[in-house]
């Protein structure tokens, strides 16, 4: 019986409506992309939806998924859809072109036919596969007033944030902003204090909510796409969007070329979408990230309560780099979904058949390789790590002792995993080597690491970045003098092979700038906040290395569980001993990625804690201890107190931080990018590390000198300056790709030798 009864309270749904709802979603979308109608967004927001849900489900659907669990369920079908596009794409992007049917594979007519035919073949199959379902049951439940408003209220988060954003772009206040961030900690509070009374779905409800706020208060700041590494995967981006083609050759040898994530991915997404190229970066990959704590979520209620999954997650949202970092870095945000993937499928516990959970090891593990090369290695040398653990272990067990019993025969990674963990490190030898040659940092990294192995306990090893996760300390600035004059000196005698007379730039100096702090409103109470920020880094972190004592005893958690987090903690403290591992694997990332599955420790730890103390643990302390530790780490105190402090210089909560004028692009700086790519001859380009990260986004341009002093500066060569160039008058160096330091702009120099070119009153040309 075709249609669909409602009894009460009660919605029986036939199988058959389903499937002719999403054969009509599809066939709609085919008309909103080839008219182009995108009314009010309508178009944008319905496309989103069904690129999103639609190829995950017929594959879920297809495959006779039963038995998970909801939100586990909407995971699988984010990161199954994900997928699709990316493999799919890559299918079109070669086999079209080997058949001669085009050279522009990525194109929106050759896309849009093949995705179709894709999805009916995929169609066809899941309803063939649920022919034994003839409807189910859809009882919606009816909630009290105390589960309606905990329901209703983390809504406003994600409005609160673009809000916010939109008044800081105005040049206004961060009133929005810190409203959305202190109502978010009031709200986790009552999370705990109502945990009995709520029911179980508003957990992962408020952890997308929250995830999705915190996202879009970094990347919404600002008209354009801003901060680091999003810049050239932008460029990255419309090179394969303007060759409609993907091929290692766009970009040779560059590793971001060779990241689907940032080029077929987003080209794809772009004809779907049918919105502004930057928005794609700065809205809808910011909601494909927001799943990550979800996943994190459901790993963690694996072995702890909801209560206690729900802080984990809130703890790994809570990090600096998570809300200041990661929505700027969008290669490695869709390579941390993947890997939050593969974590949970591998400890699924539900009724999925092997085969199936092979299967989906196997996907979201290629799609991570695909999708990031650094998460890819992280992923293959943590389970390559703990499978020989284990098999020493069993050895050792069932030879040496002579022991024998099912359990330790039949350890997850031993039985379940090696042959598709050997399955994943030969795709990434042959994806990095073979076919895309981008293994040579890979193979540099590896020899440097060997050779400073060492100097594993020298001071060299513990100075720089890698103390920023423990201690929360910059460089001294002993040592970035040295460095400085090091770089002065190195670029002096590299240039004056053009005969170019010392005596000439004598007069011109380039001197090292120091970071200066704002001034705090109130010093007393900027002490005692700093203080606090102290204790409770320091707190977190034993309460961490506590925690993952804890869980070696635990009789609760998995022995692969126990060895992946361990391991992946071995690989953390082995980053930040060896200097050179540092400089090449950003540490404060790589806490960050652990942290899917490490954050559970965190919360064992403190509780264990208070076993120690002999006190009952309280969950409203506990979730006191995690709300300080929010408001400190996402700005909200340093905001609060008017001073700056050594973890957090926020750039989403105002205009006038360090980081703003880093990260934040300017509309004049895109006009004059724009600009010089127009009218630029063969010249060289002088920009610092920061002004050259507009070049690349939005001028497409590349193979620029970054050494912008006085001696290195040729006479024809263009100058480009951004707001930052121009009106703090200070340029930013990475020395030997390690030491960052800044140094005065050469602005006397330019007006005193070079021409004006052009000017839009914040950004300057010189030639």
């Amino acid at each position: 019986m075709n249609k669909m009864k409602i009894l009460g309270n009660q919605m029986d749904i036939t199988i058959n409506k389903i499937f002719y709802s999403m054969l009509t979603f599809m066939i709609l979308m085919d008309i909103l992309i080839i008219s182009n109608l995108n009314v009010f967004y309508f178009g944008t927001i319905l496309s989103f939806l069904f690129i999103i849900i639609i190829p995950g489900l017929l594959i879920m659907l297809a495959l006779k998924i039963r038995g998970v669990g909801f939100w586990e369920y909407i995971l699988y079908i984010v990161g199954l859809s994900i997928s699709f596009i990316m493999l799919a794409g890559l299918t079109i992007n070669w086999i079209l072109p080997w058949l001669n049917i085009t050279d522009k594979p990525l194109a929106t007519w050759p896309i849009l036919i093949c995705f179709n035919l894709f999805l009916i073949v995929l169609w066809i199959i899941a309803k063939k596969r649920t022919r034994d379902i003839k409807s189910f049951k859809f009882r919606p439940r009816r909630l009290d007033i105390l589960n309606t408003v905990m329901f209703t209220v983390p809504i406003l988060f994600p409005a609160l944030a673009v809000l916010g954003a939109l008044l800081l772009n105005n040049d206004g206040s961060n009133i929005l902003s810190m409203t959305m961030l202190a109502g978010i900690a009031i709200y986790v509070f009552a999370v705990i204090f109502f945990r009995e009374k709520l029911n179980p779905n508003i957990y992962p409800w408020a952890i997308l909510m929250i995830s999705i706020s915190l996202l879009l208060m970094f990347s919404l700041r600002s008209w354009n796409i801003s901060g680091f590494d999003i810049h050239e995967e932008y460029h990255v981006f419309q090179l394969t969007k303007n060759t409609l083609h993907w091929s290692p050759s766009n970009l040779p040898g560059h590793a971001y070329n060779t990241c689907l994530s940032i080029t077929i991915l987003p080209t794809i997404l772009s004809w779907f979408l049918m919105i502004n190229d930057q928005f794609l970066f700065k809205i809808f990959f910011q909601i494909i990230l927001s799943f990550v704590p979800v996943g994190v979520y459901l790993i963690a209620n694996r072995y702890i309560e909801k209560k206690w999954a729900f802080l984990a997650s809130f703890f790994f949202m809570s990090q600096w780099t998570f809300i200041n970092e990661m929505p700027a870095l969008i290669r490695e945000n869709i390579a941390i979904l993947f890997f939050t993937l593969v974590i949970l499928i591998f400890f699924n516990k539900d009724n999925i058949n092997p085969s199936i959970k092979k299967a989906f090891f196997l996907i979201f593990g290629i799609s991570v390789i695909f999708s990031h090369y650094s998460t890819s290695y992280l992923m293959n040398v943590t389970f390559i790590l703990a499978l020989l653990f284990l098999i020493t272990v069993s050895f050792y067990k069932r030879f040496l002792k002579k022991e024998r019993t099912k359990k330790e025969q039949n350890h997850k990674i031993i039985k379940f995993g090696t042959i598709l963990i050997l399955i994943l490190f030969l795709s990434t030898f042959v994806w990095n080597i073979q076919l895309t040659e981008s293994s040579g940092g890979l193979v540099k990294l590896v020899k440097e690491v060997v050779y400073d192995t060492k100097n594993i306990l020298s001071y060299e090893a513990m100075a720089g970045e890698s103390q920023k996760i423990l201690l929360k300390i910059i460089d001294k600035n002993q040592e970035t003098t040295k460095n400085f004059k090091n770089f002065i000196s190195d670029t002096e005698n590299d240039y004056f092979y053009k005969k170019i007379s010392r005596e000439d730039y004598q007069r011109y100096t380039s001197n090292l700038i120091t970071r200066e702090y704002k001034e705090p409103i109130n010093k007393s109470f900027w002490k005692i906040s700093a203080k606090t920020l102290s204790l409770i880094t320091i707190a977190s972190f034993l309460f961490l290395i506590l925690g993952l004592i804890s869980m070696l005893f635990s009789k609760k958690i998995d022995i692969e569980y126990k060895m992946l987090s361990m391991v992946l903690m071995f690989m953390l403290f082995l980053v930040l001993l060896l200097p050179t591992a540092s400089s090449y694997y950003n540490p404060i990332r790589l806490y960050q990625q652990i942290l899917i599955m490490v954050s559970i420790a965190e919360i064992i730890g403190i509780i264990t804690f208070f076993k120690i103390i002999k006190v009952k643990p309280k969950a409203l302390v506990i979730v006191g201890f995690f709300i300080f530790y929010f408001l400190f780490y996402s700005g909200f105190m340093q905001e609060l107190t008017g001073g700056n402090s050594l973890t957090a210089d926020s750039y989403a909560l105002n205009s006038n931080s360090d980081y703003y004028y880093f990260y934040y692009s300017h509309n004049s700086e895109v006009d004059s990018a724009i600009w010089l790519s127009q009218n630029r001859d063969s010249s060289m380009i002088f920009a610092d590390e920061v002004a050259s990260l507009r070049l690349y986004s939005f001028g497409g341009m590349r193979g620029f000198k970054f050494d912008v002093i006085p001696q290195t500066i040729e006479k024809k060569s263009y100058v480009y300056l951004d707001v930052r160039n121009k009106f703090k008058e200070e340029a930013y160096k990475r020395y030997l790709s390690k030491y960052g330091f800044r140094y005065n702009f050469p602005t006397d120099f330019l007006n005193e030798n070079k021409n004006l070119i052009y000017s839009n009153d914040e950004s300057d040309i010189f030639k």
